[in-house]
């Protein structure tokens, strides 16, 4: 099941790549107000401010990069629809790991059990807090980098593809 959905992610990629392009064309985009004009002038970029221990943001495209208004759109669904595949495919392995995670190490028709030790080390955070704790200290943190969430602008339209909105 793995590398199905690594595949597909590879697939989705070189899918998004190939249509993302920096394109100067026509500086517009599409907006999901029903009260905006269907297209408005691209705005220029804003500058992004970040306060101090906040993980940076990408950088954002200037006025003369910016892709045109369809490729924005079709990237943006292609993001929506593979974000919905990989939750599908994370509800799928939490469910089979139910079962699986119960199962003693063997071979089970065609399928091998196992468990291997991962050679990724990680923060034992237990012992680094009773370490801050012990000295009076704070345990440092920050915050967390912005999440990218795509959603359609009209949510009527949601998965309903555009060739049939206009017929």
């Amino acid at each position: 099941m793995r590398h199905l959905l690594i595949s597909a992610v590879r697939r989705q990629g070189a899918a998004l790549l190939d249509r993302v392009r920096p394109v100067a064309e026509t500086g517009y985009l599409l907006t999901g107000r029903a009260s905006a004009p269907a297209i408005e002038a691209a705005p220029a970029p804003v500058a992004v401010v970040l306060a101090a221990g906040v993980a940076s943001a990408p950088a954002l495209f200037a006025p003369a990069e910016m892709p045109s208004a369809d490729v924005i759109e079709a990237t943006a669904s292609d993001f929506y629809a593979a974000s919905d595949d990989a939750r599908a495919a994370d509800r799928a392995k939490r469910k089979a790991r139910r079962l699986l995670d119960r199962l003693p190490v063997g071979t089970y028709g065609g399928w091998a059990i196992e468990r291997e030790s991962s050679g990724r080390m990680v923060a034992d955070l237990d012992v680094i807090r009773a370490d801050y704790a012990a000295r009076g200290l704070d345990m440092p943190m920050k915050a967390a980098g912005p999440s990218l969430k795509v959603t359609p602008a009209v949510p009527a339209l949601a998965g309903v593809e555009l060739d049939k909105v206009a017929a």
